[in-house]
């Protein structure tokens, strides 16, 4: 039985919570809390396996609330609150939170997703959180890429979903303000928390960070996420494209769009990179991008919130490198600079 601590100052959201959550038979919530000074004192007398808490509440927030107990009983947590409070939200990841999750997402209809995501991120080892530490920049002979990557790289794309946001602010942060390609990315998210993202992950890297706009040309040093309710793709011109989500879509916006598209237009003159998440969404994409003489790199399973998009990548032999997120970045800068 996964055992849940609901934190949120409104009563009804937290019998919505308790109700949703426990029409799976595998979750129970033990405690409920109206602030984050309560959260601290439930969670070391009850010891829940997860919890689930908002940002803005009365005495003590959830952003102070979740530092102290990461620094004191880290356990996996869920921030859940309303698009009002996505860019601070987003802030809770780098004090230790794994995922954001819309109030608006949890409804009648999409109980069971909720529960699901409830029953995966409990089962999240939070001890082995990544600790930041100085980067040092790998050695040309230590990189063992294909002989075949012999074509200057003109792009770079990221494929994240579940911990994405924390991997990205880890990766991001320690790429220079002129880095020489454009990075686009498709990160699964909520319509409606994208903002708060993009104006968290600007606050945190050196590179202009932005939604990319449909017909906009794409620059070094600039990171371009894609817009919820689409599909990014990149065009044989270099601009940013997109297209329209349909209702038997499962993944928005769509790895495997944005690879594919990348393969198709930028060939071997392309890397791929598949971070933390749920399913194999990215792997058809990552196949085109190898076949067509590009490079794929997939997070290891240790620094991996959830190992499911990258295990599928490494499953299928389609990861030419698999490397520990603390050490992506480091890597890109080498082998970029290695074929300039």
């Amino acid at each position: 039985m996964i055992r849940v601590l609901v934190v949120d100052d409104c009563p009804i959201f937290r019998l919505l919570i308790k109700s949703f959550a426990e029409m799976n038979g595998d979750i129970q919530v033990v405690g409920e809390a109206a602030n984050g000074l309560d959260a601290i004192e439930m969670v070391n007398e009850l010891k829940p396996d997860i919890m689930t808490i908002d940002i803005n509440m009365p005495i003590m927030g959830g952003m102070e609330a979740i530092e102290n107990i990461m620094s004191m009983r880290p356990l996996p947590i869920l921030v859940v609150t309303s698009k009002d409070d996505s860019e601070t939200a987003y802030e809770a990841i780098s004090k230790g939170a794994l995922e954001v999750l819309p109030k608006s997402n949890i409804t009648s209809e999409t109980y069971q997703s909720f529960s699901n995501k409830l029953k995966l991120l409990s089962q999240v080892k939070v001890i082995l959180h990544i600790r930041r530490k100085k980067k040092k920049l790998l050695n040309l002979s230590e990189i063992n890429a294909r002989d075949s990557l012999n074509s200057k790289i003109k792009i770079v794309g990221i494929a994240s979903s579940t911990g994405g946001p924390k991997a990205l602010d880890h990766l991001l942060r320690d790429l220079p303000n002129n880095f020489p390609v454009p990075i686009v990315i498709a990160q699964h998210l909520s319509d409606g928390f994208m903002d708060g993202l993009v104006k968290w992950l600007n606050g945190v890297s050196p590179l202009t960070v932005k939604i990319g706009e449909k017909g906009e040309s794409l620059e070094p040093g600039h990171v371009y996420l894609s817009a919820t309710e689409r599909h990014m793709t990149v065009t044989q011109s270099n601009k940013i494209d997109y297209i329209d989500r349909v209702p038997d879509d499962i993944y928005i916006p769509s790895c495997d769009q944005l690879f594919l598209s990348m393969a198709q237009h930028y060939q071997s003159q392309c890397i791929g990179i598949v971070l933390t998440g749920m399913g194999s969404d990215g792997l058809k994409g990552a196949q085109q991008i190898k076949e067509q003489g590009g490079f794929t790199i997939a997070q290891d399973e240790q620094s991996s919130v959830i190992f499911g998009m990258p295990q599928a990548v490494i499953n299928m032999g389609v990861a030419d490198k698999i490397l520990s997120l603390n050490d992506i970045s480091s890597y890109l800068l080498e082998i970029i600079e290695s074929m300039r």
